[in-house]
């Protein structure tokens, strides 16, 4: 079946060295909408200045404001992002921010390429977040972005919707136990008997080798998820022996086997 609405992509020059990038928000706009690129349609999305006459103009910001382009590839340019953020942030008309800027910022996470200052890990801050700074956080900016302009070109306020959302609540299993290595609660509850003079503590330290989890963790999670009709997905820890990891694969092997 042919598609019910077709379009055809039109670039100002000052962006077309960034067509592939485009290229990748067609084709999100595509998956989302089921809105089709064809040279031959008659309604033209242009993006950048000096669009045709007819044409849904889309304002280039992102890419001609705060990038550039070197052997690498594609870079940010933060100081001047926020410059033209207002540019950016979701209206209900395509025509009046930069919505194809906004959904490659948003979906690529450009801005966390090359960001100098990370948390002890070296992951990219929540604070740091453009939707997060510019009062978006909670919202999908990049599916509004997508949805102005399935509307734009559509000429429709409810244009196909291809895509549904689903709740999947999901859990990192970082320790099958309440300690990460077998030595923790007996070490730990001699510092409470012998240093912290706590034998009560100490006593709590030790029922710990005694106790029945993970299976009231697990059970009590699912129950929960099951009561949404949902269903939980748990996800565990590679073999690792690094500190900031729990050995359960090497030390909790056949607990492991019999939780998965």
């Amino acid at each position: 079946m042919a598609p019910k609405f077709t379009y055809h992509l039109s670039l100002a020059p000052e962006v077309s060295a960034y067509r592939p990038e485009i290229e990748y928000v067609c084709a999100l706009l595509a998956e989302a909408h089921g809105l089709v690129r064809d040279d031959t349609a008659s309604c033209v999305l242009h993006y950048g200045s000096a669009p045709p006459d007819g044409a849904v103009a889309v304002p280039a910001v992102l890419f001609t404001a705060a990038t550039r382009i070197d052997e690498d590839g594609l870079h940010l340019d933060r100081a001047k992002l926020e410059s033209v953020a207002a540019q950016l942030l979701p209206r209900a008309d395509a025509r009046q921010f930069d919505a194809i800027g906004l959904v490659f910022l948003l979906v690529s996470r450009l801005e966390e390429r090359d960001y100098p200052d990370g948390d002890r890990y070296g992951r990219y801050p929540h604070h740091a977040d453009f939707q997060v700074r510019h009062g978006l956080f909670g919202r999908a900016g990049a599916d509004e972005a997508l949805l102005a302009l399935a509307q734009a070109i559509t000429a429709e306020s409810t244009p196909p919707q291809l895509t549904r959302y689903q709740v999947q609540p999901t859990h990192d299993v970082d320790r099958l136990r309440a300690y990460h290595r077998l030595s923790e609660p007996l070490r730990t509850a001699l510092g409470d008997l012998l240093k912290r003079r706590q034998p009560r503590q100490a006593l709590e330290r030790l029922r710990s080798y005694g106790s029945r989890e993970p299976w009231p963790s697990f059970i009590d999670v699912m129950d929960l998820s099951e009561r949404h009709g949902l269903t939980s997905r748990f996800y565990f820890m590679g073999p690792s022996r690094h500190r900031n990891d729990s050995p359960y694969v090497a030390d909790m092997s056949g607990l492991l086997r019999r939780v998965a």
